[in-house]
């Protein structure tokens, strides 16, 4: 069985997103979980809580990184969908706010 800071890495290892060992220790401090717990049933809220606390931070990140002829490319879309998944089980909102649309209407004047 998995211990908590397993489940967590391995969840945004699947949307390509390497955690580092403070950023991880800083989360389950701050969510009062015990990295070396291993995860079962009773651990799935405050481990989702502690996941939908981080990963509003990810969206600030670049979606590519170029030098040169090298770039990297990393869609934020099927991250923001888990989160939205996330914050739906929890309950709660979103904090992501979506860009404002502006829609041309000079055809009426």
């Amino acid at each position: 069985m998995a211990t908590v800071r397993e489940y967590i890495a391995a969840k945004l290892k699947r949307y390509y997103i390497d955690i580092t060992d403070a950023e991880l220790d800083g989360m389950l401090a701050d969510s009062g979980l015990n990295g070396d717990d291993t995860y079962a049933t009773i651990l799935s809220k405050p481990v989702k809580q502690a996941l939908v606390s981080f990963i509003p931070e990810l969206f600030l990140a670049p979606e590519s990184i170029s030098q040169g002829d090298f770039t990297i490319k990393r869609s934020q879309a099927g991250l923001k969908e888990y989160y939205a998944i996330l914050c739906a089980d929890l309950g709660i909102g979103t904090v992501s706010k979506s860009t404002p649309k502006i829609v041309d209407k000079s055809y009426k004047w």
